[in-house]
């Protein structure tokens, strides 16, 4: 399915998926359209999946023509690596992204100040309400 999908950018953020489909009709047969969305508005771009490879290969021509007032951009999809959970890990525990690993797997931390006591809390307040003013 690779080779029949096409990715096409540059979208009006009203774009549908019937709108798509108009817009690439003429190239062939249509077998799905996925637009990115966020919080139900697109985010401009999208991928549409053709039959058959002539069919992808005819919707390129396409790439520059105006789309619903912008000029959209189509091209080839590339094929994306598969993700791991948490970023991708590096040699020695270190990770990429999703938190910071050092080697051996240790996470740097923050230094803390050490925790007071709930009583010693308490008890800081009461003598500050305590003390007379003059």
């Amino acid at each position: 399915m690779e080779k029949e999908t096409i990715y096409v950018g540059n979208l009006n953020f009203k774009t549908k998926h019937d709108d798509l489909k108009t817009y690439f009709d003429d190239c062939g047969v249509i077998v799905s359209i996925r637009i990115a969305f966020r919080d139900e508005r697109s985010r401009g771009f999208g991928y549409v999946c053709f039959k058959t490879e002539e069919n992808a290969a005819k919707a390129l021509e396409k790439d520059g023509q105006e789309f619903m007032e912008r000029n959209c951009k189509v091209a080839m999809a590339k094929v994306q690596k598969e993700r791991r959970e948490g970023g991708e890990r590096r040699e020695g525990g270190e990770r990429r992204e999703g938190g910071e690993r050092r080697e051996g797997g240790e996470r740097r931390r923050r230094e803390r100040r050490p925790r007071a006591e709930k009583g010693e809390k308490k008890e800081e307040k009461a003598a500050t309400e305590e003390t007379p003013l003059l």
